[in-house]
């Protein structure tokens, strides 16, 4: 990649998705190689709490359109937001220290970051079915933006580590526990 100021500027997550990001790799030394592969792996932590984020807002919306029809209220949306915030473990994958401060950069830069902040889940009894559906198309669409930009993540971090495992495999690399 360029060494330009302008590059400074730049989002993370457009630097990693660059073509220039991955492209010549057996040039890249071992320290800039992990830093890129940490930065890849950050950027998908981010996009995927956002995006778990996101799942939470979809069943709700759509959980509460069901009741509705129902005619069961808004009482079981409110104890699957419960459920929803409550403390058990997640089981995914990405659940790092600090990926909550660094999803807020992700969503802040994306569309999604207005979907979340909005307080619509506290007035969701006062939304008529209609805003409902519009707003679940919505979350939906941010959703969906956020999965493609996380695919593309994935092949960039294949390919880091596919270079990765290349030099540890040819003895061009140390194994990480030779290095403490």
């Amino acid at each position: 990649m360029t060494g330009n100021v302008s590059d400074e500027f730049r989002r993370r997550i457009d630097r990693v998705l660059d073509p220039e990001f991955t492209e010549s790799l057996g040039a890249v030394t071992p320290g800039e190689l992990r830093s890129r592969l940490r930065d890849a792996r950050e950027e998908e932590d981010a996009i995927s709490y956002v995006r778990r984020n996101l799942h939470g807002r979809i069943s709700l919306l759509s959980d509460e359109l069901l009741a509705r029809r129902g005619g069961r209220g808004t009482s079981r949306s409110v104890d699957a937001l419960v459920g929803a915030l409550g403390d058990g473990p997640s089981g995914c994958r990405g659940a790092r220290q600090g990926v909550a401060l660094r999803a807020s950069e992700v969503a802040g830069r994306r569309g999604a970051e207005r979907v979340l902040s909005e307080a619509h889940l506290a007035h969701l009894p006062d939304l008529g079915d209609d805003d409902i559906e519009h707003l679940l198309e919505r979350v939906e669409s941010s959703e969906h933006e956020l999965s493609e930009l996380r695919r593309r993540l994935h092949a960039v971090i294949d390919s880091l580590e596919d270079e990765l495992a290349g030099r540890y495999k040819n003895g061009l690399e140390l194994p990480l526990e030779r290095l403490r």
